[in-house]
């Protein structure tokens, strides 16, 4: 799901390595082969601590980044220097004598992707692997603009290894991207107590009258609170067992008592925890506690 929310923004990260570990030298393959070289007046008017921004990025938030009059590409009002994303490889070109081309697609759209070849000492091009179709890599590089279409020019292009780069690079997007468009967190308090409930705790009783006579809170042990028995009760008594109970009329039975934010959250701690379960649909629940 999270692969269509994808957003970036421009902010240097301390999970990615450092842009100077791929920055190429003058004269490789085509790529900042003289000072200055396709750079806009904009570009080179960055500062210095711009200039090494590295950027998690999808292709669906680069294919949406907005270019102003200084031919910067922005996302989130932040200019897109260096960017990373991850994707797997469609299909390569090495017909080039000087690059290789790639169509990378990372779920969120699809981008061309160009490595030009680096140069020996006698200006010989130097041949290089190519990455094969079905790969999953990491890319770093330029977003540019050629008649009217977006590439990456990358420096480097690496396998991944671990898939687990992949969801860390997704999180690291979406994180950024909150940065940028609400702020940073507030500093924590090392003093303030901790009262988000921990995987086995309950969460706090919610506030209410006593449930209705017809409730027993005793009737499934001390572990329940008083909201979370009357949530069981209701399912218990359902007509239909395999079936089971609407979400909507276990809200209307407990609303005389209990506020229904209240009732929305401790429903999830019983599923989370085992003793409710959905059955025909995400919206039916039944119990496995023998009553």
């Amino acid at each position: 799901i999270f692969f269509r929310i994808f957003v970036g923004s421009s902010h240097t990260m301390s999970g990615y390595p450092d842009a100077n570990d791929f920055a190429p030298a003058a004269g490789q393959g085509g790529f900042l082969a003289s000072p200055g070289a396709d750079q806009s007046p904009s570009q080179k008017t960055f500062r210095a601590a711009d200039q090494q921004t590295l950027t998690p990025v999808t292709i669906k938030m680069l294919w949406s980044a907005e270019q102003g009059s200084d031919e910067v590409f922005r996302v989130d009002g932040q200019p897109l220097v260096q960017v990373t994303f991850v994707g797997k490889v469609l299909a390569n070109d090495t017909s080039n004598n000087t690059n290789v081309a790639y169509k990378i697609d990372d779920g969120t759209g699809i981008m061309d992707v160009k490595v030009w070849l680096e140069s020996d000492d006698t200006g010989m091009t130097q041949a290089k692997d190519a990455e094969n179709p079905g790969t999953y890599v990491r890319v770093y590089g330029h977003l540019r603009q050629w008649q009217k279409s977006l590439n990456v020019v990358a420096f480097r292009i690496k396998p991944i290894e671990a898939f687990d780069e992949v969801t860390y690079h997704n999180l690291e997007v979406i994180r950024v991207h909150l940065h940028n468009t609400r702020g940073p967190l507030p500093p924590m308090d090392p003093n303030a107590p901790v009262t988000t409930p921990m995987k086995g705790t309950m969460p706090p009783a919610a506030p209410g009258p006593t449930p209705p006579s017809t409730m027993k809170p005793d009737r499934y042990g001390s572990s329940f609170n008083e909201l979370q028995t009357a949530i069981l009760q209701v399912i218990t008594n359902a007509s239909n067992k395999d079936l089971g109970v609407h979400r909507n009329d276990i809200y209307n039975a407990c609303s005389s008592s209990w506020a229904t934010p209240n009732v929305v959250e401790n429903l999830q701690w019983l599923v989370s925890e085992g003793h409710v379960f959905t059955t025909m649909d995400d919206d039916h629940y039944s119990t496995s506690l023998c009553v």
